[in-house]
């Protein structure tokens, strides 16, 4: 154990970040470099953005898009022990139900992906195929549910695999209800992935109230694996 320059205490194992620490921090344009970034506008831009992209990599987004799936592939194969009617019996949850927990999930991650891929909507329409409300049923047969969940998973796949860390650090541009919202792409991106965390949590809940232990839904056992 060690204090640096500042009188931090570092730990064995433990390197300082550069972009803390002024007498080793890198000019702008190697940093810019470095993090795939375009030396353009105001330095307080390009610091803010190249600080921005540290704080959610690419490869942090595809893991966790990897996390997604290999969770929802998980709830979904023991909801399947249910019948029908325990999937959606009201069991006190915000959304009421396992089944319309799922069902919210899917709605939400779709309403957030059309938003990344500048999804045309219809007037009254928060996301493409119909969506207008965060609690719309979208299939009610389990079946049709998982299928177009792995449909989802694809898509986000797919979108987190084009991320960069100079997109990421770019605005994202939205309307919703009238309102223009506008922010950087990570906030969304971070936001989809903790959304998806604290509902397939209440999943994971209402799965053992009916009897049923999903098992290990650690991360860092995913990772590990």
């Amino acid at each position: 154990m060690h204090a640096n320059a500042h009188g931090f205490a570092i730990g064995p194992g433990f390197t300082e970040l550069a972009i803390f620490d002024r007498q080793r921090q890198p000019s702008p344009n190697e940093r810019a470099a470095k993090y795939g970034l375009r030396r353009e506008g105001s330095a307080r831009r390009l610091r803010r953005s190249i600080f921005e992209a540290i704080f959610m990599t690419p490869e942090h987004t595809r893991a966790m898009a990897r996390y997604n799936r290999w969770m929802n592939d998980k709830l979904y194969a023991v909801a399947e022990k249910l019948t029908d009617e325990e999937r959606k019996k009201d069991r006190g949850a915000f959304f009421g139900s396992i089944h319309r927990t799922l069902n919210h999930l899917l709605v939400a991650d779709r309403i957030w992906l059309g938003r990344f891929t500048g999804a045309a909507l219809a007037e009254g329409e928060m996301g493409p195929g119909g969506i207008r409300s965060l609690d719309q049923e979208l299939y009610a047969d389990f079946d049709e549910l998982r299928r177009e969940r792995a449909r989802t998973d694809d898509e986000l796949d797919a979108f987190v695999a084009t991320l960069t860390a100079e997109k990421l650090a770019g605005s994202l541009r939205y309307l919703r209800r009238g309102v223009v919202n506008e922010f950087p792409l990570w906030h969304a991106v971070a936001h989809l992935f903790n959304h998806q965390t604290h509902h397939r949590g209440q999943v994971t809940t209402l799965l053992m109230q009916a009897g049923h232990d999903p098992g290990v839904t650690d991360l860092l056992a995913m990772l590990r694996g």
